[in-house]
């Protein structure tokens, strides 16, 4: 029979199908970019984290707070060097953890990393 002897309605039928098939290709497409979004959003909070944990300054000071920090029974007992010291600590610690509620990192892999050090801390 061949295209030729097809009615109108045949060839609708087949051009909303054409439509329906460029549609979910369409779909299709967006959403791998919308993944792809996600995990480069991702990336570049690994990133951000893994150079704020990797400065030396904060290093240094969480090493201190951990090992060398006199723990008094409450904070306004500290002295206000230390007390800045755990301060400078913890407020990196909490955007750490501020990426982490926003869904901007994943935090299987950073306790897995630092898990101890953070439960210490």
């Amino acid at each position: 029979m061949g295209i030729q002897g097809w009615g109108v309605h045949e060839l609708a039928a087949v051009a909303g199908i054409v439509r329906d098939l460029f549609i979910l290709v369409g779909f299709a497409v967006a959403g791998q970019q919308v993944l792809e979004a996600a995990r480069s959003r991702t990336l570049n909070a690994t990133s951000m984290l893994l150079e704020e944990i990797a400065r030396t300054d904060l290093r240094m000071s969480r090493h201190a707070v951990i090992y060398d920090l006199k723990k008094p029974s409450n904070v306004a007992a500290m002295n206000k060097e230390d007390r800045e010291l755990m301060t400078f600590v913890a407020s990196t610690y909490d955007r750490v953890g501020y990426l982490i509620r926003q869904n901007l990192l994943l935090a299987k892999p950073l306790f897995d990393f630092h898990g101890e050090d953070i439960e210490l801390l």
